[in-house]
């Protein structure tokens, strides 16, 4: 059986099944590539909307280090300083584990899981969290990818 899911720290996000096609499949890779490109795209929207597009933005700054925020790093948005975080989820360098049948994204931010679960005083304010459209597109980018390959086995 072939099961394809995304996680985000143990949240199920996507969870799907295939089973009759599983074997007229050897590589996700090139679906895999484009879910990537969208994670990246995703991640700009969802750092420029500070957590908007997911459909919960994210927690306000206390006053006290908002006012200190202003004035050590003026201009920056939540979850933004020196941009490492930002980077690290949108750029083409942004953490892509391809394999065949398996796909990870992601970052290597050491602080990354502070912010997605919460730590201590600081609320969760989840970098990763795709949409309930997002999450719909996909799907519907796998299933594209999987018509795609049925279709070429049939006609050749």
């Amino acid at each position: 059986m072939l099961k394809i899911s995304f996680e985000v720290t143990g949240e199920k996000q996507i969870n799907r099944a295939f089973d009759a096609a599983a074997k007229a499949f050897e590589d996700f890779t090139p679906v895999f590539k484009e879910l990537g490109k969208r994670f990246q795209s995703y991640e700009k929207q969802m750092f420029d909307t500070e957590g908007g597009i997911s459909g919960s933005r994210w927690a306000t700054l206390s006053p006290g280090y908002r006012a200190w925020k202003s004035i050590n790093y003026p201009g920056k948005g939540i979850l933004e300083r020196k941009g490492t975080l930002k980077k690290s989820l949108t750029s083409p360098q942004a953490v892509h584990e391809l394999e065949k049948l398996s796909a990870a994204y992601g970052t290597t931010v050491p602080y990354a899981i502070y912010h997605q679960k919460g730590a201590g005083n600081m609320p969760a304010r989840k970098p990763i969290k795709l949409s309930k459209k997002e999450r719909h597109n996909w799907t519907r980018e796998l299933h594209r990818y999987i018509k795609s390959v049925i279709e070429k086995r049939i006609t050749a």
